[in-house]
């Protein structure tokens, strides 16, 4: 009998192992999202000034409404899908190419992956500093725009040349993450495909057509949803560089949120901001899986 309980006790623990090792990680975890998770939903639907230290009330969709109207959010949306579209497009294209050549058999192969890999590990707030220092009217860069004829230019005083300057931060910072995932993804094809391609007399063009990017789609899809999520959060560059301006030019979705709460406590607003933000991420996310999964099947 006692064996048999014993038998049973165990065969109940290996069927319930993953609940029983992942609830003491469960009982602190959840609490600490569920509870501010609720807490955002109820200030999303409340009006709620810190300033004047008033208990939240309960407005309805009163912040969406007022959302509608809102120019600075629909300023603040569009810089961000500007910046987000124009960065990720350059640091897709920058990072295949650089994992393209460095699939390939190349001397000091080791040393470039370890240099190209090193802004990523720069804080963005060093990053922003750096940058902002180069893009300063009396800066390097400017001095040499000077010398080859740009007089008189201002890289972040000028509403479209700072969000260049802001794309350009972008892109040296977060390349070599795209970079180091397409690198992975190339180096898990198995060579025996490029062989059997080079048998039958594929031309580089065909081989790439293929093989290599049929069979890069998984590592592309992951690569691109995880920046888009991070490149739509984007705020320390913003913050650091331009502060969104000049005149809101380069003001994104993240520091307007962040100004309504922190600078104008108006903490109701800014949470129905955050929500529609999450609203959008998710859309994008999903679209892009869609088309990945879309692009695998057709075999593009």
């Amino acid at each position: 009998m006692k064996k048999e309980k014993l038998l049973k006790t165990s065969v109940l623990i290996d069927k319930y192992a993953r609940i029983i090792f992942s609830l003491p990680s469960l009982i602190i975890l959840i609490p600490l999202i569920v509870f501010p998770t609720l807490y955002l939903i109820y200030l999303a639907f409340s009006r709620f000034d810190l300033t004047s230290m008033s208990k939240p009330e309960i407005i309805g969709l009163g912040n969406f409404i007022r959302m509608s109207s809102d120019k600075y959010f629909f300023g603040s949306l569009i810089n961000t899908f500007i910046m987000v579209i124009s960065s990720i497009i350059l640091e897709f294209i920058l990072g295949l190419s650089l994992a393209l050549v460095l699939n390939e058999k190349i001397k000091g192969k080791r040393i470039l992956q370890l240099v190209f890999i090193i802004p990523m590990m720069i804080p963005p707030i060093i990053s922003g500093l750096t940058w902002r220092l180069l893009y300063d009217k009396f800066g390097p860069l400017t001095y040499i725009l000077n010398m080859i004829g740009f007089r008189e230019i201002d890289l972040i005083g000028n509403p479209m040349l700072a969000k260049i300057a802001i794309i350009i931060t972008e892109v040296w910072r977060s390349s070599p993450f795209m970079f180091i995932i397409l690198l992975a993804g190339l180096q898990a094809i198995p060579v025996e495909l490029y062989d059997a391609a080079k048998v039958d007399g594929a031309s580089p063009f065909q081989v790439f057509k293929h093989i290599t990017w049929p069979m890069l789609i998984p590592a592309i899809s992951i690569a691109l949803t995880l920046r888009i999520i991070e490149a739509f959060k984007i705020f320390d560059t913003v913050y650091v560089i331009t502060y969104g301006g000049p005149a809101f030019s380069t003001e994104v979705l993240s520091l307007y949120i962040y100004r309504m709460a922190f600078r104008f406590g108006d903490m109701g607003y800014a949470s129905s901001l955050s929500y529609v933000m999450l609203l959008i991420l998710t859309i994008l996310s999903l679209i892009l899986l869609r088309i990945t999964k879309l692009e695998r099947r057709m075999g593009w």
